[in-house]
């Protein structure tokens, strides 16, 4: 059985329900989460952005997912799974685009309906972000004016077909919400073990 309890070390004396155990500090050592730093995600900067479907929506591009201002597309466009955006990569917030630039993780999450799609991607010094119309995510490392994040761990093969068929319908709505991942690593801290006596 394991006891969480607030200690104060100078103090060698527990009360533990009705009866007062006494400890015995042996001496510290390091204490680690699976042997190794803890890493914290939190999650800053966050923005939406709002596209429609389009009848010839495919989505079966297996190294970018793309999503335009264009209103209209061709069945050659199979990266693209959105229409009718609200921004391209040059109408992002600046903090954002700073950050997207220092090379930080990206969350994206796309919402259609009751169904979502999580992936993520990297920002990089090498983005310019300046396209007006579009927004491009690559597994690559490739980056162009159009490339909003790179090293992305999905492409638009990877939206599941559900998605893909509700975005089909011209009249069908979705979102992507754009969020920077600002990871931390905690340092191993330092716990006395004890001893009941």
């Amino acid at each position: 059985m394991v006891i969480a309890v607030n200690l104060n070390l100078t103090d060698r004396n527990l009360l533990l329900g009705e009866r007062k155990i006494k400890l015995k500090i042996i001496g510290f050592q390091h204490a680690f989460l699976n042997s190794e730093s803890l890493t914290i995600n939190k999650k800053i900067l966050c923005q939406v952005v709002d596209f429609q479907g389009h009848r010839n929506i495919l989505g079966t591009h297996r190294n970018t997912l793309e999503i335009t201002k264009e209103p209209e597309i061709s069945t050659r466009a199979d990266c693209i799974i959105g229409v009718r955006a609200t921004k391209g990569c040059c109408d992002l917030e600046p903090q954002l685009v700073q950050a997207i630039k220092s090379g930080k993780r990206i969350e994206f999450l796309l919402s259609v309906a009751s169904t979502k799609f999580r992936f993520y991607g990297f920002g990089s010094p090498n983005l310019q972000l300046a396209d007006e119309r579009e927004m491009v995510f690559r597994k690559s490392d490739f980056a162009s004016p159009r490339t909003l994040a790179i090293r992305c761990d999905a492409a638009a093969i990877d939206v599941p077909r559900s998605m893909i068929k509700s975005l089909q319908d011209p009249n069908s709505v979705g979102t992507l919400e754009i969020t920077i991942i600002n990871e931390q690593k905690l340092m191993p801290i330092s716990i006395p073990p004890i001893e009941f006596q």
